[in-house]
């Protein structure tokens, strides 16, 4: 359930709010596609993490480390080429850029 507030969040900071029809559409939408990979990758353990990170790098060039926190309001316009290393906290509407590194 977490991971769906957090989701919607994303949304909401893409699209600037939400309805049924932004909704259906952010899934078409590789940012927020890439928003739900990383929420996933972060909040996830062992295989599930595996799966994740190795989807992310593959599709996206993004790599997320475990033991991740990130608040709601994720924003990534051009998702490509992010390294979020262990331990990083990322706070509230915050936007990462390609060629960004969270250490």
């Amino acid at each position: 359930m977490l991971i769906l507030k957090l989701l919607i969040s994303d949304i909401k900071q893409e699209y600037g709010g939400l309805s049924f029809f932004i909704f259906v559409k952010s899934f078409l939408n590789p940012s927020i596609h890439a928003c739900l990979l990383v929420r996933l990758a972060a909040n996830s353990r062992g295989v599930i993490h595996v799966t994740m990170r190795n989807i992310l790098v593959a599709k996206h060039s993004i790599d997320v480390s475990q033991s991740v926190i990130i608040d709601e309001g994720l924003k990534l316009p051009h998702p490509f080429c992010i390294v979020i290393d262990i331990g990083v906290v990322i706070g509230d509407r915050v936007t990462l850029y390609p060629r960004s590194q969270a250490a």
